[in-house]
């Protein structure tokens, strides 16, 4: 008979780290830049957070809520700055899904979701994709952009209705399931990682009948 885990919940230490990196660590760097900001004409702050901070999901506690507390430090800055009158200080918010980096593989990926849910909620997404998005934030003076955009202009309906259908969608959404295929980077969790994964996607090895190696771009 199969036992049920007594809990899902992370444990302390790792839930402290990810608190540490995903809140902690941008504060420290904004606190001690920001003298240098206040002197420029105009200065930039763009903090990276993530979907997963509106949409509740299995197993993503700590990290959910470091990314939700990025986004009310970064809101706390921006109504601070414009108390002080530092208008010139924008501070802008990107929220995307997940990125190609191998940190979620296999999220998001399994049987309990829909086509939909995979390409139209959870699409891929590049690095490059995210930069374009955090120009794109600085340059139109966006102060919170959420991705995808469909999901962005949808989450302040969900606002509307009883937590029992919010709950329900959001587990139709992948956030009771969407985790179960997760396998992230493991060993790989190196430097070298995203260019080896670039060259195998570049390059596949077809052998032909006469068993010559032909090398071909599968991009």
């Amino acid at each position: 008979m199969k036992t049920k885990p007594k809990t899902c919940f992370p444990c302390v230490l790792l839930a402290f780290l990810t608190l540490q990196v995903n809140v902690l660590a941008p504060f420290c760097v904004i606190h001690t830049f920001l003298p240098d900001l206040i002197d420029q004409k105009v200065s930039n702050i763009v903090n990276i957070s993530s979907l997963i901070a509106f949409l509740p999901s299995s197993r993503l506690s700590a990290y959910s809520a470091s990314k939700a507390a990025l986004c009310a430090m970064s809101n706390c800055l921006r109504l601070e700055m414009k108390v002080n009158h530092y208008d010139h200080i924008r501070v802008s918010t990107v929220c995307p899904q997940f990125v190609t980096t191998g940190m979620f593989d296999g999220a998001y990926q399994n049987e309990h979701l829909g086509h939909f849910i995979k390409e139209c909620v959870f699409p891929d997404n590049k690095p490059e994709d995210i930069a374009r998005e955090v120009v794109y934030a600085i340059t139109h003076e966006k102060e919170e952009i959420i991705l995808p955009r469909l999901v962005g202009f949808l989450l302040p309906f969900a606002a509307l209705f009883p937590r029992v259908i919010t709950d329900y969608l959001f587990a139709f959404m992948g956030g009771g399931h969407g985790m179960d295929g997760f396998k992230g980077r493991g060993k790989e969790w190196n430097r070298s990682w995203r260019l080896e994964k670039r060259e195998k996607e570049e390059e596949e090895v077809v052998v032909t009948k006469e068993n010559t190696v032909i090398f071909c771009n599968v991009k």
